[in-house]
């Protein structure tokens, strides 16, 4: 191991010392470890006097529009989609049928914790996700999901309105998944180093949510 983290509870300067002491180190062993860690910190060019001068925001450096980019191209190639039926993914946004889009579940949950827990420079939650890519192509409406507004600049083209709720009242919920078009359920839990999930459920309130708008939509193309 070449870096503890987040702490160095077991290896410190005490331990390693006594390790070196005792022979159950060497200093090659700690040169190595060095070497490893400081590789990355040249290649990345944080060795530099003008990679930051400590005035500058750091958020500078690590959001330009190029990473920004890479990020998004990472969890795009990251996500696994365990089924598409009826070919439903990606949504069309020149589908005009699609009027209503209904965003429910967890808006919060942007990272886990511990020491790799990361705090993004930006976040574009699901629903402003899809507002961007309609009104990209002029269906955009100024929607109710906390988003930067975009008025509609081509009327030929209906309108999409994306609508978020947080699906903590089922009830509310359900009848907002009734008068859409398109149903997007979010779900997500955190976890962190130091302590086991007793299990891999999202809980029985999120699972339930899940359950309850799935069998709806079930019952809906049934009746179609």
């Amino acid at each position: 191991m070449d870096q503890e983290l987040p702490l160095g509870l077991h290896y410190n300067i005490h331990s390693i010392q006594s390790n070196l002491d005792s022979g159950a180190i060497n200093i090659t062993h700690i040169d190595t470890a060095i070497t490893h860690y400081l590789t990355s910190i040249i290649a990345i060019g944080a060795m530099e006097e003008d990679y930051c001068d400590g005035t500058e925001d750091p958020n500078n450096i690590v959001s330009t529009e190029e990473h920004l980019q890479l990020a998004r191209e990472i969890v795009a190639k990251s996500t696994v989609l365990l089924e598409n039926k009826d070919d439903l993914l990606p949504l069309d946004v020149y589908d005009m049928k699609i009027e209503t889009i209904v965003v429910i579940g967890d808006n919060s949950t942007i990272a886990g914790g511990g020491s790799g827990s990361v705090s993004p420079s930006v976040i574009v939650t699901h629903a402003m996700g899809l507002e961007l890519a309609f009104a990209e192509v002029g269906r955009g409406t100024t929607g109710n999901s906390n988003s930067k507004p975009y008025s509609n600049s081509n009327t030929s083209k209906t309108p999409v309105n994306v609508i978020y709720n947080d699906g903590l009242d089922l009830e509310v919920a359900m009848a907002l998944a009734a008068s859409a078009d398109i149903v997007v359920v979010v779900v997500g839990v955190t976890s962190c180093e130091g302590s086991d999930r007793d299990t891999l459920s999202m809980g029985d309130k999120q699972n339930t949510l899940v359950s309850s708008i799935a069998d709806m939509e079930s019952v809906r193309e049934k009746g179609q």
